[in-house]
Formats: structure tokens, sequence, C-alpha cells
């Protein structure tokens, strides 16, 4: 009514908006388009009152603003999820795609963007890799996280929280030693205590075998 009868585009939109109004959104949406109205981000939401996701997403990739579209919605269809994943992805904003592999249900995929993106994201990595409890997702960030690449060595304490979040402490024992030398090297020995004891509690707690060498870096830092 707005439009018709005055031109008011605002009002009609934050009226369309305000009632959920399916029929006004659509009214609006072709309004825009005869008139050659480039408010697209009001375009793509008045598209998702109408339930027309499809559209809603092409128009957002096709001005630029997919980050305003996911914005608007918590994405769960694995559709959905998917095409908005390969949009950033063929952006090379990886942290985004392996966020909405992860939606899709796309673990082993998420897990190899969340590497790829670096160091930010590794925790991401590990909290899939940890949640599924699957070798095939814990194994991949295993050899990443092991291994250097490009000449440099990841920093050890990622794959120690690898090893404790899956309560492995045999394994983790090495990464808890070099990082607690590490932190005593560099005079942070409250830090270094306090890892070390964190890492012996729980080792104790499960009736796992303490190393007498992470006994003795305990007693050293103490």
């Amino acid at each position: 009514v707005s439009l018709e009868k005055c031109g008011d585009f605002g009002a009609a939109v934050e009226k369309a908006k305000s009632n959920n109004s399916i029929e006004g959104a659509k009214r609006i949406i072709g309004y825009c388009l005869k008139q050659g109205i480039s408010d697209y981000q009001t375009v793509v939401e008045l598209f998702l009152i109408t339930g027309q996701q499809t559209e809603a997403f092409s128009t957002a990739k096709q001005h630029n603003i997919v980050d305003f579209f996911v914005g608007l919605q918590d994405i769960t269809d694995p559709d959905l999820a998917t095409k908005v994943a390969q949009y950033f992805e063929g952006e090379k904003q990886l942290g985004k795609a392996a966020y909405f592999c992860k939606q899709a249900g796309q673990y082993y995929r998420a897990i190899s963007l969340y590497l790829e993106a670096g160091e930010n994201y590794y925790n991401d990595a590990i909290e899939i890799a940890v949640s599924t409890k699957e070798q095939s997702h814990i194994q991949p960030v295993i050899d990443y996280l092991s291994k250097e690449r490009d000449g440099e060595a990841k920093d050890p304490i990622y794959i120690c929280k690898l090893y404790l979040s899956l309560e492995k402490y045999n394994e983790a024992k090495e990464a808890v030693l070099f990082i607690a030398q590490r932190d005593q090297k560099n005079g942070e020995y409250q830090k270094a205590y306090d890892f070390v004891s964190k890492f012996i509690i729980a080792m104790e707690r499960r009736n796992t075998f303490v190393p007498n060498q992470l006994r003795s870096m305990f007693v050293f830092v103490h």
C-alpha cells in the first residue's frame, strides 16, 4: 500500500519486515526489480522472508554481500551450507569455508580447511577431531601438527592440546616436557609449574604412569 499510494519504499520495507509479510515482501522485491533499486541487502532480507533462500543467496553472491546473507540466519541446511562453503573457499576465506563445511557435516573437509587457514584456526580443527572421535578426523590433525611445513615446526601446544583432549597422556608427555622446558628457559617458571602439575594430576586421576622425567621437571620448576 505504501508503495502504490505514495512510493514510500522505506515504510513499505519496514512494514513487511515487522509483519513478516510474505506477500508484502514479494511485492517489494518486484518493485525493486522494476524500478532498478539497488538496495540489495534489503532484497536479500525480503527473499528470506518469502522463504526463497536460493534467490537470496544468488543475489548475495552477485553483489558480494554473502557475509551479510549468512549473518541473517543460522544456516543448518547441508546443501546451502555446502554452497556457502564453496563460495568462501573460492574467495580464499578458508576459515569461513571450513565453518560452513562443518555446518554441512563435511568434517574431514572442514578440518583440512581449518588447518590450511593457519594457526588461528588450529583449535577449531582440534575441536572437530575431538568431538567426532573418528580416527579418520583425528589422524590428519596429528599428522599436520606433528610435521614441519615450509621449514617451520608447529607449536607443540596444539598437538599437546589434542592429545590431552583425547586423554592420550602417554602420547602427550613429550610435548608437555618440551613446553615446560621452553617456559623454564624463558624464565616463566610459574607457567611451567602450572602446566606440568595439571598434567600430572590428570594422569594420576586416571591411574596412568607418570614418567620420572615429568616428576623431576615438576620438582625443578616448583
